[in-house]
């Protein structure tokens, strides 16, 4: 399970700058090795096979990332950002409820996950998104 976990860092590559990415990336990549090579040892066939398969998936989402570093490092979307926060924060107190917000996939379904038992707010606080607004806010 570690080598698959290990393995799902090659997908915080929206999380660094151009500049770091490729450094980055390379890391991650050799990031389950790890754990991959202690599955080795044990020298068992399957094993053996989906290991050296998941490393090869591996090394083609770092590829990929390498051949593409100028579009996976921009945003390239049409809308500016500016409503971000301001939607983010309509939707977090659901979203800690385990609500989603509408036009998501999924949001029309019900889902059954059994009953939701609220704790109570201390005297004082204010919603969830408050407090995060607070939080932010004090940051900087």
């Amino acid at each position: 399970m570690q080598v698959v976990i290990d393995a799902l860092s090659m997908f915080n590559y929206v999380g660094y700058a151009p500049a770091d990415l490729k450094e980055m990336m390379v890391e991650h990549c050799g990031q389950m090795d790890f754990y991959a090579n202690k599955i080795l040892k044990d020298d068992k066939a399957l094993d053996s096979a989906w290991v050296s398969a998941f490393r090869e998936v591996n090394k083609a989402i770092l590829s990929f990332l390498l051949s593409n570093l100028n579009k996976v490092s921009t945003w390239h979307g049409s809308e500016s950002g500016d409503k971000a926060e301001a939607h983010f924060l309509s939707i977090v107190d659901g979203a800690m409820l385990g609500e989603l917000p509408a036009g998501s996939i999924g949001s029309q379904k019900a889902v059954a996950v059994g009953p939701i038992v609220q704790a109570s707010k201390p005297a004082g606080a204010g919603s969830l998104a408050d407090r995060y607004r607070a939080e932010v806010m004090s940051m900087s």
